[in-house]
Protein backbone atom coordinates (compact mmCIF):
# COMPACT_ATOMS: atom_id res chain seq x y z
CA UNK A 1 0.00 0.00 0.00
CA UNK A 2 1.30 3.45 -0.85
CA UNK A 3 1.05 5.70 2.15
CA UNK A 4 1.26 9.37 1.25
CA UNK A 5 0.54 12.52 3.15
CA UNK A 6 -3.13 13.44 2.97
CA UNK A 7 -4.20 17.06 3.42
CA UNK A 8 -7.91 17.85 3.71
CA UNK A 9 -8.80 14.51 2.06
CA UNK A 10 -6.88 15.34 -1.13
CA UNK A 11 -3.85 13.49 -2.45
CA UNK A 12 -0.91 15.76 -1.81
CA UNK A 13 0.98 15.54 -5.10
CA UNK A 14 2.80 18.75 -4.22
CA UNK A 15 4.23 17.18 -1.05
CA UNK A 16 7.91 16.39 -0.70
CA UNK A 17 9.04 13.12 -2.25
CA UNK A 18 9.72 11.49 1.12
CA UNK A 19 5.93 11.55 1.65
CA UNK A 20 5.86 8.33 -0.38
CA UNK A 21 6.20 5.29 1.87
CA UNK A 22 9.72 3.89 1.63
CA UNK A 23 11.48 7.16 0.84
CA UNK A 24 13.21 8.48 3.96
CA UNK A 25 13.81 12.14 4.71
CA UNK A 26 17.42 11.91 3.45
CA UNK A 27 16.00 11.50 -0.05
CA UNK A 28 15.03 15.17 -0.01
CA UNK A 29 18.68 16.27 -0.29
CA UNK A 30 19.41 13.87 -3.12
CA UNK A 31 16.13 14.74 -4.85
CA UNK A 32 16.97 18.45 -4.66
CA UNK A 33 20.23 17.83 -6.54
CA UNK A 34 18.19 16.19 -9.31
CA UNK A 35 15.53 18.92 -9.33
CA UNK A 36 12.95 16.68 -7.66
CA UNK A 37 11.27 18.76 -4.99
CA UNK A 38 7.81 17.18 -4.96
CA UNK A 39 5.86 14.05 -5.82
CA UNK A 40 4.68 15.90 -8.93
CA UNK A 41 8.28 16.67 -9.95
CA UNK A 42 9.18 13.00 -9.64
CA UNK A 43 6.03 11.80 -11.42
CA UNK A 44 6.63 14.19 -14.32
CA UNK A 45 10.44 13.86 -14.46
CA UNK A 46 11.31 13.58 -18.13
CA UNK A 47 14.24 11.24 -17.50
CA UNK A 48 11.99 8.75 -15.72
CA UNK A 49 9.44 9.04 -18.53
CA UNK A 50 12.09 8.52 -21.21
CA UNK A 51 13.58 5.54 -19.39
CA UNK A 52 10.13 4.04 -18.75
CA UNK A 53 9.21 4.35 -22.43
CA UNK A 54 12.47 2.68 -23.45
CA UNK A 55 11.81 -0.19 -21.02
CA UNK A 56 8.35 -0.67 -22.53
CA UNK A 57 9.62 -0.59 -26.11
CA UNK A 58 12.55 -2.89 -25.34
CA UNK A 59 10.02 -5.60 -24.40
CA UNK A 60 8.72 -5.58 -28.00
CA UNK A 61 12.01 -5.01 -29.79
CA UNK A 62 13.22 -7.72 -32.14
CA UNK A 63 16.97 -7.43 -32.35
CA UNK A 64 18.36 -6.83 -35.83
CA UNK A 65 14.93 -6.13 -37.34
CA UNK A 66 15.09 -2.35 -37.44
CA UNK A 67 14.49 -1.17 -40.98
CA UNK A 68 17.48 0.65 -42.46
CA UNK A 69 16.87 4.38 -42.74
CA UNK A 70 14.14 4.20 -40.11
CA UNK A 71 12.98 7.68 -39.15
CA UNK A 72 11.91 6.78 -35.61
CA UNK A 73 14.65 7.18 -33.08
CA UNK A 74 15.32 8.46 -29.59
CA UNK A 75 18.39 10.47 -30.52
CA UNK A 76 17.28 13.61 -28.67
CA UNK A 77 17.10 11.57 -25.49
CA UNK A 78 20.57 10.05 -25.65
CA UNK A 79 24.10 11.35 -25.80
CA UNK A 80 25.58 10.99 -29.28
CA UNK A 81 27.72 7.89 -28.68
CA UNK A 82 24.67 5.77 -27.83
CA UNK A 83 22.21 6.91 -30.51
CA UNK A 84 22.60 3.84 -32.74
CA UNK A 85 22.14 1.24 -30.00
CA UNK A 86 19.11 -1.00 -29.66
CA UNK A 87 16.80 -0.50 -26.68
CA UNK A 88 18.01 -3.64 -24.91
CA UNK A 89 21.56 -2.27 -24.92
CA UNK A 90 20.44 1.23 -24.01
CA UNK A 91 18.75 -0.12 -20.88
CA UNK A 92 22.12 -1.40 -19.63
CA UNK A 93 23.70 2.07 -19.80
CA UNK A 94 24.20 4.39 -16.85
CA UNK A 95 21.51 7.06 -16.49
CA UNK A 96 24.01 9.73 -17.60
CA UNK A 97 23.68 8.30 -21.13
CA UNK A 98 20.38 10.22 -21.22
CA UNK A 99 20.79 13.66 -22.82
CA UNK A 100 20.89 16.28 -20.07
CA UNK A 101 21.80 14.06 -17.12
CA UNK A 102 25.41 14.72 -16.23
CA UNK A 103 27.75 12.04 -14.93
CA UNK A 104 27.37 13.48 -11.42
CA UNK A 105 23.71 12.34 -11.55
CA UNK A 106 24.84 8.71 -11.65
CA UNK A 107 26.14 9.13 -8.10
CA UNK A 108 22.93 10.77 -6.92
CA UNK A 109 20.75 8.11 -8.53
CA UNK A 110 22.93 5.33 -7.09
CA UNK A 111 21.76 6.48 -3.65
CA UNK A 112 18.30 5.28 -4.78
CA UNK A 113 19.84 2.01 -6.08
CA UNK A 114 19.44 3.20 -9.67
CA UNK A 115 22.48 2.20 -11.71
CA UNK A 116 21.06 1.81 -15.22
CA UNK A 117 18.46 3.34 -17.49
CA UNK A 118 16.38 0.21 -16.91
CA UNK A 119 16.55 0.74 -13.14
CA UNK A 120 15.34 4.31 -13.64
CA UNK A 121 12.51 3.26 -15.98
CA UNK A 122 11.24 0.64 -13.53
CA UNK A 123 11.78 2.63 -10.32
CA UNK A 124 8.68 1.96 -8.24
CA UNK A 125 8.73 5.31 -6.44
CA UNK A 126 8.71 7.19 -9.75
CA UNK A 127 5.90 4.94 -11.01
CA UNK A 128 3.87 5.67 -7.89
CA UNK A 129 4.61 9.39 -8.13
CA UNK A 130 3.51 9.34 -11.77
CA UNK A 131 0.25 7.58 -10.88
CA UNK A 132 -0.40 10.00 -8.01
CA UNK A 133 0.25 12.97 -10.28
CA UNK A 134 -2.10 11.67 -12.98
CA UNK A 135 -4.85 10.92 -10.46
CA UNK A 136 -4.39 14.31 -8.81
CA UNK A 137 -5.59 15.83 -12.07
CA UNK A 138 -8.86 13.96 -11.61
CA UNK A 139 -9.58 15.36 -8.16
CA UNK A 140 -12.57 17.55 -7.47
CA UNK A 141 -12.48 20.43 -5.02
CA UNK A 142 -15.39 19.00 -3.11
CA UNK A 143 -15.50 15.23 -2.57
CA UNK A 144 -19.29 15.49 -2.07
CA UNK A 145 -19.75 16.75 -5.68
CA UNK A 146 -20.19 13.16 -6.91
CA UNK A 147 -22.66 11.90 -4.33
Amino acid sequence: MIIILIIERYICYKCRIHSIQGLAEWTENVGEKLGLRSISDLGNWKYFKWASAMVTLAEREVEGKRVGGSKMNVNKGLIKEHEEKCFKNILKLRPSALQGLGKHCDKELAAFHIYTIEDLGTWRYAKWASAITVCAGLETKNVDDHK
